[in-house]
This record gives structure tokens, sequence and C-alpha cells, in this order.
């Protein structure tokens, strides 16, 4: 059987309802948006004839490292259609990063595919909020205020991040944030000076927080868990859900965000996979 490869940056209205049909859910993968390159293609799909056969994105927000995640139809498995999906992404974004395949744990046939071509890496949990069941908020320590961030902050937001994760390379990211409607970053200040970040983002029902940092030398003062209450606070008037994500190394935030009434969502693993260097040799692209 043959099929084509098509790319765009984002899904039509009528492509989730076709991704809805394929995989029976429609996961929007709004993360995408936070691309690094948001002129690259973050959707890769594979077509049989017109009809949607599998299909891959693409989350790359720092130019370093690229998270895949796909789906393909049951009876198109074993056929090279993951593969040169795959493919076509590398082709687009290039091999110079690290690839991460995404593999949600409930999904078997994923984690096969992922134990034959990758190795793992690590697992991240999803954990889940009713807005409803938050905690009370009983405000922030004295001295420390929570607001929401705009431009002229994004460098000083930039930097809490830079510090606290050992990379410098959060403006864009926050600059992405500033422009879409549906996100927004918070800054936790002592007097005027920015100590911690965090981001909300709501989707519907739901508002995933992410971009959690506090300052290494404000850390173990019980800020971090004062700025993710204030964010549930806020988060509270937009949403029915809140969710995070932690990875499994990082107990610390993981126990936090359990002791404020997180529970299990899902669990998703990630193996580092080795890309093709090139398309299969003939095969169309749409």
């Amino acid at each position: 059987m043959s099929f084509t490869i098509e790319a765009c940056l984002q899904p039509s209205e009528a492509l989730k309802l076709e991704v809805g049909d394929l995989s029976e859910t429609f996961e929007p993968a709004w993360y995408t948006t936070l691309n690094s390159d948001r002129a690259k293609p973050a959707w890769f799909l594979a077509r049989d004839e017109g009809v949607l056969v599998g299909y891959l994105t693409v989350f790359d927000p720092t130019g370093r490292e690229a998270e895949v995640s796909a789906f393909v139809a049951p009876e198109r498995r074993r056929q090279g259609v993951f593969t040169e999906l795959l493919a076509r992404a590398v082709g687009e974004w290039g091999r110079q990063r690290r690839w991460l395949l995404v593999v949600n744990r409930r999904w078997t046939s994923g984690t096969a595919v992922a134990t034959l071509k990758g190795v793992w890496a690590f697992t991240e949990f999803t954990l889940a909020l009713s807005a409803s069941s938050r905690p009370a908020f009983s405000g922030l320590p004295g001295g420390l205020t929570l607001v929401e961030g705009v431009a002229a902050e994004a460098e000083q937001a930039s930097a809490v991040l830079a510090l606290a994760n050992g990379t410098d390379d959060h403006l864009a990211f926050l600059n992405r944030i500033l422009v879409d409607p549906r996100r927004r970053f918070f800054l936790l200040k002592e007097g005027g000076e920015a100590v911690g970040v965090g981001c909300l983002h709501s989707d519907g029902t739901e508002t995933t927080i992410h971009g959690l940092a506090v300052r290494p030398d404000r850390q173990g003062r019980g800020w971090g868990r004062a700025l993710l209450a204030g964010l549930l606070n806020l988060g509270a008037v937009h949403t029915q859900e809140f969710l995070i994500d932690v990875d499994s190394t990082n107990t610390r935030a993981e126990k936090l965000y359990r002791s404020l009434g997180f529970r299990d969502r899902a669990v998703t693993d990630y193996y580092e996979i080795s890309v093709p260097s090139a398309p299969i040799r003939g095969l169309p692209s749409g």
C-alpha cells in the first residue's frame, strides 16, 4: 500500500475532526505553538488516497530537543508509516537535536514501538486537580506579590527561569506566551524583584500550569508552594480542572503537587530514538 506525507503548522478544525476519528480522541497538542521555530511545520500527516492513516507532532521549544507524539491506524502499522512520518519531521527540523518519542503508557502498541526503536529516558506524570477541590488560598507570605507579567518584565522572568533551570533561552518562550490570548505568565515578586515565575494555559475547561520556577537562592522557604497556590487561586476563575506535568526525577516537585491535591491523570514515557537520515526513496510527499 502507498501513502503520501503532508505537513502543516497547526491543524485546521477539519483536521482535528479527522484526527479524532482516527485515534478516537483528539489531543490538540497546544504546546506545539511554543516551538522554537514557528515557521516549521509541527504536524505531519500520512494519507492513503486522501484518507488519514497516521499523524505525528513535533514539540521543540528550545531548538535542542524535539518531542515526537504519533498515532498510526492499527491496520497500517508495520508498513513504514511511522518511520516515514519521522523522517519527514527530521528533514524539516534537522538531526542536530535530541529526539524523544513520547508514549502514553496506556498505548501498548506505542510502547512496543518505542522499546524497539529507542531507549527509555524518563517518565512524566500528568497530574490533575479539580478547581473546586483546590486548597483554600490564605494569601502570600509577607513581602511577596503575584502579578501578571507584561512584555517589559519578560527579561526578568527569563532570568529567573535561567537561574532555576540552568539554561538561558527562555525569553523567546515568554514572548510567544505574550502574544497568545490563551496563555499568561506571572511573576512572584519580593518587593520589586522577580523571584519566581509560573505560566497558565487555558484550553476550554482545562488549565495547564507550566514553567514553574523559584530562584535557587530563595528556595527552601515555601515560596514554591505559595506560587503554585496563588496560580491555582488566579486560574480558578477560568477553568474547571488544572493539569500539571512533572518528571519522575523531580521527586520534590511531585511531592509538592500531590500535597496540594493533584492526582494521577496519565503516565507518559519518553524514549530517546535514533532518527532516520532521509525519507524513503521514491515516496511521494504531499
